[in-house]
């Protein structure tokens, strides 16, 4: 029975979350606060935008922490280690987000999921060996990677609702489309609206119907982490590697021929390719390593989530991402403050 109710409460999320993919395409959707740090000489202030893309990206942060922490713990790990581990990769991957879209992109004020996953892709295992041997407190290094997979799919698939309300990694006209498919996208296609989006201001394609790249990306993968999740539950590691790392794989290759976002000057883009090379590279894991049986420990997996230290780190991950990805770097604002004279 307990299963059935997480099940049904997984399609409500996954259902919520195409429905936010929508709601966040439009223009309000994009700047939380206006946070003002000069004033000109005619009295307003030039400000910095706090945006709901920091917002969301620091929440898909701490909810992929607190996912690896909750399985890494339910397959043995101890809670110190999983966060020392956690503490060393983001280290690396979030500034490689920014490193490895200057790199393809040519773009200082870009950042690229893609690039950071493939990065941890070789980072996670090391890592995970590393404080296994120095530290102790870890499961094997597969187990672990299998754990991150699916703290990977969850993050990201939250994470591409950040880019519905800066309007980035934006699909294809729909008109592009082969009349079979444009049949089939026309009634779940997105708009955005507001100038300051990026479908917008790059290439001018504010109000029209665009493949929703974004809100697909988001249901494949939360059903890739539930899925995996599912597997790592009942005990088998492969399948959780499999679900939670190659579909989010396999749907980045696929999913850039529906982009019309710069994604680099070749055919094929870097990114795609990273993704091959990152799905042959968890092929020949799940060919290579033995399959070991796992017993999952729900209780202890409860225990490292809500303790103390965890929560500590969670707001650690929001606030930092927050700091990261948050305030804008391509938009600003000027504030006029008034006094309202009937409150007087």
């Amino acid at each position: 029975m307990t299963i059935w109710v997480l099940r049904g409460a997984a399609v409500t999320v996954l259902a919520a979350m195409w429905w936010l993919s929508r709601v966040l395409a439009q223009a309000r959707w994009q700047v939380a606060a206006c946070i003002p740090v000069r004033q000109d000489a005619d009295g307003s202030w030039q400000a910095v935008n706090l945006t709901w893309y920091g917002i969301v990206s620091a929440v898909a942060y701490s909810l992929a922490v607190a996912a690896l922490v909750f399985l890494g713990a339910g397959l043995g790990a101890a809670l110190g280690s999983l966060l020392a581990m956690v503490a060393a990769v983001l280290a690396v991957c979030m500034p490689a987000s920014r490193l490895v879209a200057a790199w393809v992109e040519g773009k200082s004020a870009t950042l690229t999921v893609g690039g950071a996953v493939f990065v941890a892709l070789w980072l996670v295992p090391v890592v995970a060996w590393g404080v296994r041997q120095y530290w102790g407190g870890l499961p094997p290094w597969p187990q672990v990677l299998a754990a991150s997979a699916v703290a990977y799919a969850l993050g990201e698939g939250v994470g591409r609702l950040a880019c519905c309300s800066f309007g980035c990694c934006y699909g294809r006209r729909v008109e592009e489309l082969p009349a079979p498919w444009r049949r089939l996208a026309t009634p779940l296609a997105v708009r955005f609206w507001g100038a300051t989006k990026k479908a917008a201001y790059a290439s001018g394609l504010e109000g029209v119907a665009l493949v929703p790249v974004q809100g697909m990306a988001t249901v494949v993968h939360g059903l890739a982490a539930w899925m995996g999740a599912e597997a790592l539950a009942a005990g088998d590691v492969d399948l959780a590697l499999a679900w939670a790392g190659i579909v989010p794989l396999a749907w980045r290759v696929v999913s850039e021929f529906l982009r019309a976002d710069f994604r680099g000057n070749a055919r094929f883009s870097a990114y795609q390719w990273m993704a091959v090379v990152g799905m042959v590279w968890i092929g020949g894991i799940l060919g290579l390593v033995p399959a070991t049986e796992i017993r999952f420990d729900g209780s202890a997996a409860l225990g490292a989530l809500s303790h103390p230290g965890t929560l500590l780190a969670l707001l650690g991950v929001f606030v930092v991402s927050l700091a990261y990805t948050g305030i804008s770097r391509v938009t600003a604002a000027c504030v006029h403050l008034r006094v309202r004279p009937e409150r007087i």
